[in-house]
């Protein structure tokens, strides 16, 4: 899935029609690539970004027009979701429908200078493109609940896990340190029978609040499970990683987290290590941090420990 939204490719060698076109088409809000001939129109139906709706002149040179709509079908470049629009001199409308329906054209309209009669005829395109743009909203808005913890907001634990995964790639390949965090809430079980489940789920709500405005804006953090958490921090070695730890840390525990009942006391024990060279695997790092974590909490708790990636 992309996030791009559609886009839309004019095709003509005549440079009167393609801004006709792209007068007609600007209203619709989406960006607009043009092609002088049937290489560039190529070059962009092959690009990775595909574009959402196709208008092409019948009048490119030497048929490329149709050997266009044919190639890119029959290659299966082209999927049944983008709208392909040819514009054909009126004389030659109606033979041409049938030539269409043969290269899976999916409109034939009038080839015209006029902004006002191209729109008119063009109706159907901008429906499409409305539809795609609507449907790519909607997939991301899915997906981003998918990848979302229901209680605090949070990545969970799998888009976290997809999260230092991408970015152990990222740094590998573009060099530079990635520090891992994994935080717990210290006493947690004894919040929840103290005080039941549904402050013990106010509290976690709160603390995700906490680390996510405590980070730097590029910082991500998921819920781990239960009462941990995993931070992410781009560019950070162990020293820096320690110190953002400790920062987080503070800000979490500063103050007691409101609720009806009365104040609640919190505070966090955090596990960190760095990646900075060499091998290494998101569960390495991961596994690294947690046995940091075990040191605080065996040690009393509340407080910062580090391990290294060797």
């Amino acid at each position: 899935m992309t996030d791009a939204q559609p886009a839309v490719l004019i095709a003509s060698a005549d440079a009167e029609l393609r801004a006709a076109l792209a007068g007609a088409s600007e209203p619709w809000g989406h960006a607009i690539t043009q092609a002088a001939n049937a290489l560039e129109a190529w070059a962009a139906i092959d690009s990775r970004e595909l574009p959402g709706v196709i208008l092409l002149d019948a009048e490119l040179p030497g048929g490329a027009a149709w050997d266009l709509c044919q190639e890119m079908r029959t290659l299966d470049r082209i999927p049944r979701s983008v709208f392909v629009v040819v514009l054909a001199s009126q004389p030659e409308l109606d033979s041409l429908r049938e030539l269409a329906e043969h290269s899976e054209v999916d409109q034939v309209v009038p080839r015209s200078l006029d902004p006002e009669v191209l729109a008119f005829h063009l109706g159907p395109a901008v429906r499409v493109l409305t539809f795609h743009r609507r449907a790519i909203e909607a997939e991301a808005q899915l997906l981003d609940q998918a990848a979302r913890d229901a209680l605090t907001g949070l990545w969970n634990r799998a888009a976290i896990l997809d999260v230092l995964d991408r970015e152990l790639a990222r740094v590998a390949r573009e060099g530079g340190p990635l520090g891992v965090m994994m935080l717990d809430l210290d006493l947690f079980k004894e919040i929840n029978d103290q005080h039941g489940h549904l402050v013990g789920d106010a509290v976690l709500r709160e603390v995700g609040r906490r680390l996510s405005r405590a980070g730097r804006l590029y910082d991500l953090v998921g819920r781990y499970g239960g009462d941990e958490f995993l931070v992410v921090v781009p560019g950070c070695d162990l020293p820096k990683t320690r110190g953002i730890a400790t920062r987080l840390r503070t800000r979490v525990a500063s103050r007691p987290v409101k609720l009806p009942i009365g104040d609640v006391e919190i505070d966090i024990s955090v596990g960190a290590t760095a990646w900075t060279s060499g091998p290494v695997t998101a569960r390495e790092l991961v596994q690294l941090a947690d046995q940091a974590l075990y040191t605080v909490k065996k040690s009393g708790r509340g407080g910062v420990a580090t391990l290294p990636h060797l």
